[in-house]
């Protein structure tokens, strides 16, 4: 793949107007709640971020500050912090009663409409290229670089994705989406694909007209949104009834949009709010339960994975399979550091002890987990190998492969040889003791060493070469009752 060559035939289709998006990928995500994502070819999202490159600036000037979705130095966490901050400050710290106003738009991709879109976006992009409206542009000196980029925003928004796709994801997964939340169902002339970042930004770009609604017309001064789930703060109620009632005229009649009554909620702040996965009291912050159950649903299946237990002897096998285990670790430093944002000491503490076998893996200490399983990868000699994988698994026989063999060191050999009339080796490091058998005799040696109540280490080669030496990794471990 020549990807200077690639990059220069897609500056030339932009250039030239000429550029057409190629497949996406449809598919279907459950979790948290099912949904229909679109995800753009590698080349079309590089025009994605060409583009947002060339606007972003000018929008974030215009943008408010507690807008939180797809900014830079914003994100989930930040909305959230500010969330309390406002929550604290209007019921000062849990001593004055106030109310909350929460707001969700009704399938709000989906229900986007295009021609209001680009008015917003051409709007946006007349103003940072000074672009007058009533006379002929063609002596601006900014006018190419506006119609190039209006031409391309114009297609960004008007493109259907559903013309052109390859769909993934079972059956089953696809009747999990209703009618009302695929872009394939959408009327003509609406909707957005969710999972393009061109999606994310338009919607800003939408809702930033309400935004502005919200902090100019009404004066809201504790006002917070994340994509269409939206805040208000206030210490009357009755204030917040009326807010209510102008926000729906003004989402109808200039966004064409509506409110989802489910999840509208206006209740008073010591019920907590719920907000991008936490629950924000006037004076502490709780992770929602939902994100404890994926938390630990996402464990139970890595446990599935990684841990297999005999129910005859109650003997653990603990497996180390680096692509999982290095999954694992991201999805735990995840929810960690999403769990370290909240009053979750006593919580955590819970759940791993609900999961003793973590520990076999990670060294989990402020809120993060670091591998315990992984050998460093800048020794020289073998015997600072070995002992590398001595020093962490102090009580356990290690069967250590070198080539075609497994080999025993020190009082690990000196128990073989007693136990099962091995014979001893030359040794190889200093005057340590040695024992060792072929390597295809290791499963039966394994066995008989977990049968006399002993727990085992083993380390296998990668066949990953490192300086002088052979790169080498937990196999498996066996723990015996």
């Amino acid at each position: 793949m020549n990807l200077a060559e690639n990059l220069i035939n897609l500056e030339e289709e932009l250039n030239a107007s000429a550029y057409k998006p190629t497949r996406s990928v449809c598919f279907v995500n459950l979790k948290p709640k099912p949904r229909e994502i679109f995800a753009a070819d590698f080349r079309d999202r590089v025009v994605h971020h060409l583009f947002i490159r060339e606007i972003e600036t000018y929008w974030e000037k215009v943008f408010i500050h507690d807008s939180f979705a797809c900014r830079p130095g914003k994100g989930t966490h930040a909305a959230v912090d500010r969330l309390e901050r406002f929550v604290k400050s209007i019921s000062r710290g849990g001593r004055q009663h106030a109310w909350f106003l929460q707001i969700d738009i009704r399938n709000f991709f989906m229900s986007i409409d295009k021609r209001i879109l680009w008015r917003l976006v051409d709007r946006g992009l007349r103003k940072q290229f000074d672009i007058p409206h009533r006379r002929l542009p063609l002596f601006c000196k900014s006018y190419r670089r506006y119609t190039t980029l209006a031409q391309l925003a114009k297609f960004l928004i008007e493109h259907d994705s559903t013309e052109y796709y390859s769909r993934k994801s079972c059956v089953t997964k696809w009747s999990a989406i209703a009618p009302e939340k695929s872009l394939f169902a959408c009327k003509q002339g609406k909707g957005l694909p969710i999972g393009n970042l061109t999606s994310q930004f338009f919607a800003n770009i939408y809702m930033n007209e309400f935004d502005q609604f919200v902090q100019h017309d009404l004066k809201v001064h504790h006002y917070i949104r994340y994509v269409d789930d939206a805040v208000l703060l206030h210490e009357d109620k009755a204030v917040l009834e009326r807010w209510l009632f102008q926000i729906e005229n003004f989402l109808s009649e200039k966004l064409g949009l509506e409110l989802n009554p489910k999840a509208t909620k206006l209740r008073p702040l010591s019920n907590g709010i719920n907000f991008l996965g936490y629950i924000v009291h006037p004076t502490h912050r709780l992770v929602r339960r939902r994100v404890v159950g994926n938390f630990e649903a996402r464990l139970g299946e890595y446990r599935d994975l990684l841990v297999v237990q005999d129910a005859e002897t109650s003997n653990t096998a603990f497996h180390f399979a680096p692509e999982t285990l290095e999954r694992l670790l991201a999805v735990l430093n995840s929810y960690l550091a999403h769990f370290g944002k909240a009053s979750s000491h006593n919580l955590m503490a819970e759940i791993l002890g609900e999961h003793p076998w973590l520990s076999r893996y990670f060294k989990i200490e402020n809120h993060k987990a670091e591998r315990k399983w992984k050998p460093p990868r800048d020794f020289t000699y073998l015997a600072t190998q070995y002992k590398w994988f001595r020093r962490n698994w102090l009580d356990d026989v290690i069967l250590f492969q070198i080539g075609k063999y497994t080999e025993l060191f020190g009082r690990d050999a000196r128990f073989v040889c007693e136990t099962f009339g091995f014979s001893h080796l030359k040794p190889r490091f200093g005057r340590m003791q040695r024992a060792g058998i072929p390597l295809g005799m290791s499963d039966t040696l394994t066995q008989r060493i977990v049968e006399s109540g002993r727990n085992i280490l083993l380390v296998r080669e990668t066949g990953y070469p490192l300086y002088k030496l052979k790169e080498r990794l937990p196999f498996q471990r066996f723990e015996s009752m």
